[in-house]
């Protein structure tokens, strides 16, 4: 049936487990203190979310009543040592499911409490691998079986026989096109000083109607004269209507110089 990792009897015995280890953190026999200061260093890890997140992904390790920290025997509760040791080994076995699953993870991966209790765990098991063989071996393989279990997936079985059953020759005039497209930046790419060269071309043709244009604009002022002259003959050829002897000639003046003034300012626009 395998056990739950957000039961109360866990829990429990997590808590106690945890207690274990903080009266133990300076003990006199330094190995049990070195065991208490690892169990110690992760209480932290274990909280409400994690453990519930350990509940619903860790499907091998649930199996395993073993691994189950509220389920240990009352002799190696009673014996300090043994209760930080397969309370360790326990959640190394966590860890590595959990770590299994989710995939390694940068901040996980050089997470300095982690990566120390591995290091701990790890010297232990060369120095005195038979005494937690079962513990040691079950990680070892768990790679393995996970793998069987996404090789054995229903999807991706799915996945499997669609790729089997698509047609792939389209794949070809793919890469053909890709080939022309490559070709095609390639000579784009030989022909850059070329390119360079007409950009700069352009360049000095808007330059020189740049200068045109501003002359353009300096000759604005014949118009602006031409229209001040026009005026000022109105204002006179009005101030003479009293008089009818000149009437007549005023019309013929004005015509002739606004002719003058609009034949100097068409000279000036043709140099342009």
């Amino acid at each position: 049936m395998g056990f739950s990792f957000v039961s109360e009897s866990f829990q429990n015995a997590l808590d106690r487990l945890f207690e274990t280890a903080q009266k133990n953190l300076n003990s006199k026999d330094d190995e049990t203190k070195n065991w208490a200061n690892k169990v110690r260093s992760l209480k932290e890890f274990f909280t409400n979310r994690t453990l519930e997140y350990l509940d619903i992904n860790l499907h091998e390790t649930k199996k395993w009543n073993l691994f189950d920290v509220s389920q240990l025997a009352d002799s190696i509760i009673a014996n300090d040592l043994l209760h930080l040791k397969y309370g360790a080994l326990s959640f190394y076995v966590y860890l590595k499911e959990w770590e299994f699953r989710r995939g390694i993870k940068e901040n996980e991966q050089h997470n300095p409490i982690v990566r120390s209790f591995y290091d701990f765990i790890y010297t232990e098991k060369n120095q005195r691998y038979l005494e937690f063989k079962t513990h040691y071996d079950f990680v070892d393989e768990l790679p393995f079986v996970i793998c069987g279990e996404i090789y054995s997936d229903s999807k991706l079985s799915e996945i499997r026989n669609f790729l089997e059953e698509k047609d792939f020759s389209d794949f070809n005039s793919f890469v053909e096109t890709n080939t022309t497209t490559f070709e095609m930046i390639k000579k784009w790419e030989e022909s850059f000083d070329e390119k360079k060269q007409a950009v700069l071309d352009l360049e000095n043709r808007l330059k020189k109607s740049k200068e045109t244009y501003d002359f353009i604009l300096l000759n604005k002022g014949f118009k602006e004269l031409y229209e001040q002259k026009k005026e000022e003959l109105k204002e006179r050829r009005d101030s003479f209507s009293k008089f009818g002897a000149t009437l007549a000639i005023t019309p013929l003046t004005l015509i002739i110089f606004s002719e003058s003034v609009q034949n100097s300012v068409s000279a000036e626009l043709a140099r342009v």
